[in-house]
């Protein structure tokens, strides 16, 4: 772990009004803080070359800033997402508008204009190149049924029951599956993927979760 270097960007976010024509929450401002994270991000990685960057954020919407950066850097890239939600709403489908709720989408491709192209051409990930790891799915309200169904094909999974039953093979299996791919693979963790009896401090807890 390396430390970025302690500046203020001027880019943080404090508005919560939704942009009007994408839904998005403080579009402008999300998408100045992703290229502000990105900077900093590429800084550090110039600085210290050859060392793995651990970036800890509030959210999920630090991938935003996390794979311009990654690609500027190392190019293609594989990723494990580690989350108790899939993240592939857009502004119109999400509830909330929040960008956390449509990271995985913006990462592969599909999303606004301005989000999907922050590191230039998209996809920043391939969804052939990223795991889905620990999932709900079961018991779901028909809007987080209609989310799993937005997947791509080519969005390899294994959900939390999965997991539950042999972390040991899941494991093997997302490592498998993504082996020899790009310049390596970023691994992405949202504590939400915890069961609420093992963590509960979290934004949207869901029972069913790894314990």
């Amino acid at each position: 772990m390396f430390p970025l270097p302690k500046r203020r960007t001027g880019a943080e976010i404090d508005r919560t009004v939704r942009d009007e024509p994408t839904g998005v929450i403080a579009l402008s401002e999300t998408v100045r803080a992703a290229h502000a994270l990105a900077d900093d991000l590429a800084v550090a990685m110039a600085d210290l070359p050859g060392r793995r960057p651990l970036v800890v954020g509030g959210d999920c919407s630090i991938l935003l800033g996390i794979f311009p950066a990654l690609r500027r850097h190392l190019g293609s890239l594989g990723l494990w997402f580690v989350d108790g939600h899939p993240d592939y709403l857009d502004g119109r489908s999400s509830d909330t508008g929040e960008t956390a709720d449509m990271e995985l989408a913006v990462l592969t491709g599909v999303g606004n204009d301005e989000l999907i192209a922050l590191a230039g051409m998209p996809p920043m990930v391939r969804a052939c190149d990223t795991v889905l790891i620990g999932h709900r799915t079961g018991g779901l309200d028909a809007a987080s049924a209609a989310e799993l169904v937005r997947l791509p094909s080519d969005l390899r999974r294994i959900d939390a029951p999965t997991v539950v039953g042999d972390a040991v093979v899941a494991g093997r299996q997302a490592a498998e599956w993504l082996a020899g791919t790009g310049n390596g693979v970023w691994l992405h963790l949202d504590l939400d993927v915890l069961d609420p009896e093992s963590l509960s401090a979290v934004t949207y807890p869901q029972p069913g979760g790894l314990l």
